[in-house]
């Protein structure tokens, strides 16, 4: 004789977290608020003789990220310039590229004196937050 008992699965599925003030959930974990920033970019590869130009998405202390028609990979070092706003003189940092998605790149500073960390943190307190 074969016992027989139901079992009623419930669906693998996460609910559905709405965040009340329209900010991604994930913005919630990033070590630093990002801040919106249109201005152009060179990014200067080794081995290339000419910089590729594009545009910044959004600035934070840490890094930036920018659209730019170029083919790097995570990990790849690069050479950044970019003036902010009110700014008189192009910032020169070195970077790494952090992440990619088509061609938007996300490059962390590596070389950022201690002057360089304050203009783009006084930059970024006159920048709107991102919100995506």
């Amino acid at each position: 004789m074969l016992n027989r008992t139901t079992v009623t699965l419930k669906p693998r599925v996460a609910p559905l977290i709405v965040n009340q003030a329209a900010k991604p959930i994930f913005a919630k974990i990033r070590k630093y608020r990002r801040f919106q920033l249109d201005v152009r970019i060179s990014v200067a590869v080794p081995g290339i003789e000419r910089p590729f130009c594009g545009r910044t998405v959004g600035v934070n202390e840490a890094g930036i990220s920018a659209l730019i028609v170029m083919d790097l990979k995570e990990g790849d070092l690069v050479g950044l310039e970019f003036t902010l706003p009110d700014g008189t003189t192009p910032l020169r940092l070195q970077g790494i590229v952090r992440s990619r998605s088509a061609h938007c790149y996300g490059f962390e500073f590596l070389t950022l004196s201690g002057e360089q960390r304050r203009e783009i943190n006084r930059a970024c307190a006159a920048l709107p937050e991102q919100t995506w």
